[in-house]
């Protein structure tokens, strides 16, 4: 009775490894990376906000050269609840609205001072969800930043093994 069971276990465990590959075939590199949280509208948002708040300079590139808003998004849907979702959407709905009837055009098309100007009046809001909002995305976006490949290569200099020993090194007494 036992072997029958055994080798039921292993026609079953073989069958299933033989269609995985068809089926992991069907998946695409867009639907692996992507949480699908934001709509694109919502996500060309995140992206000038997260733009707004570390701009490309000489020296360095921007928050939207390296993706940043990518990673906020997929941190939002992945470490939080669907309350901070809908709260995300909601900001951003509220960021395009004050443009819209500040600046007559969505925050996407402002500039960079008025972005400036109107994630400051979201930071300094009489309702706390919009300022706790306001922390967590510059929270998400100076982490995704600075946890980047090349923040990590270029501005940190990255060591795999830090804090070498350096056995030859002249001794002074005063030390």
């Amino acid at each position: 009775m036992e072997r029958r069971h055994a080798l039921k276990s292993m026609a079953g465990g073989l069958g299933a490894l033989l269609a995985l590959p068809a089926w992991a075939n069907g998946w695409s590199k867009n639907e692996l990376d992507r949480p699908q949280l934001l709509s694109t509208g919502e996500l060309s948002g995140l992206e000038a906000v997260c733009d707004a708040l570390l701009p490309k300079t000489d020296s360095y590139p921007g928050s939207k050269d390296l993706h940043v808003h990518l990673f906020v998004e997929k941190m939002i849907a992945d470490c939080y609840d669907k309350k901070t979702g809908d709260r995300v959407k909601a900001g951003l709905a509220w960021l395009n609205k004050q443009s819209d009837s500040l600046f007559d055009k969505k925050f996407v098309d402002t500039s960079g001072k008025q972005r400036l100007n109107l994630l400051e009046s979201m930071q300094v809001s009489n309702k706390k969800e919009f300022v706790d909002l306001f922390q967590l995305i510059k929270g998400l976006t100076v982490q995704g930043y600075t946890s980047s490949e090349y923040y990590m290569t270029h501005v940190m200099g990255y060591e795999l093994v830090p804090g070498r020993f350096i056995g030859c090194k002249p001794y002074n007494p005063a030390d």
